[in-house]
């Protein structure tokens, strides 16, 4: 069995539960060419060639997730990390950080011997974190040279190397009528309304009935510049109010 600098098997000694056949979208993942020995963790290309375009053995670990590193982080410092078990050492001597803490697009990494795993150790893609709980992409874990995904501890590995994590999804903001005006900013948070007219429907003067006896008070209650007015019920009636738009005599109506 070849070891050295470029980085070979990364097999464990157990098979795991939950683990699930698929390729995973590596490009490599029906590579048997001449002269592939499956036995030896060697799978080849068409010519013969068994080292990849990021510069690991095809099918092994280290190469899924140099190509993970690449094609999903947008990575590019991926090559000469070696074994599996040698990528923490060496990426702290690359000056990343390397912690038990793990991220989405971080490299889990399990030193020789780490949980079952051979004296090779082995390295995985961290897809999503939930609490202790680490959903891993992977390459030659359960099976020679094939795909896995699973659920693994948090604390089950030698560590998590933060190459270029995947940045988090910020949550959308509320936006109780859908008419994407955020809650927070919109003036009719309850009915549709254009973003230009801050979350509320517009409406022209001429639109609009009035019944009973009001007195229109005229003035900027917004402090937006722009005129508005004010309906005011006298005694237990209700007060309404138009907004000024940018509009000439169109007004947005809030209560």
């Amino acid at each position: 069995m070849r070891l050295g600098l470029i980085g070979w098997a990364c097999l464990f000694l157990v098979l795991p539960s939950g683990a699930s056949a698929d390729t995973g979208g590596y490009p490599y993942a029906s590579y048997l060419g001449p002269g592939s020995h499956p036995a030896d963790y060697e799978w080849t290309d068409s010519k013969g060639h068994p080292i990849s375009r990021y510069g690991y053995y095809y099918r092994n670990c280290t190469d899924f997730v140099a190509w993970k590193l690449a094609t999903t982080n947008m990575f590019g410092d991926y090559r000469g990390f070696g074994n599996g078990g040698t990528w923490g050492s060496r990426a702290k001597g690359r000056r990343y950080t390397v912690n038990m803490t793990p991220k989405p697009g971080s490299a889990a990494w399990w030193g020789p011997y780490k949980s079952g795993v051979s004296e090779f150790g082995h390295v995985a893609w961290v897809k999503s974190v939930s609490g202790n709980s680490v959903t891993v992409l992977e390459y030659n874990f359960s099976r020679r040279g094939s795909f896995d995904l699973r659920k693994i501890s948090r604390t089950s590995v030698s560590g998590y190397i933060h190459f270029k994590d995947l940045k988090s999804a910020k949550p959308k903001p509320k936006d109780a009528d859908k008419d994407g005006v955020p809650d927070k900013s919109d003036r009719c948070p309850k009915t549709k309304g254009p973003k230009s007219n801050n979350g509320c429907p517009r409406k022209k003067a001429g639109g609009f009935t009035v019944k009973g006896t009001y007195a229109p008070i005229p003035g900027d209650f917004n402090g937006d510049g722009k005129a508005d007015i004010l309906w005011y019920g006298p005694g237990d009636a209700f007060d309404s109010m138009w907004y000024g738009t940018s509009n000439p005599g169109e007004f947005a109506t809030g209560v």
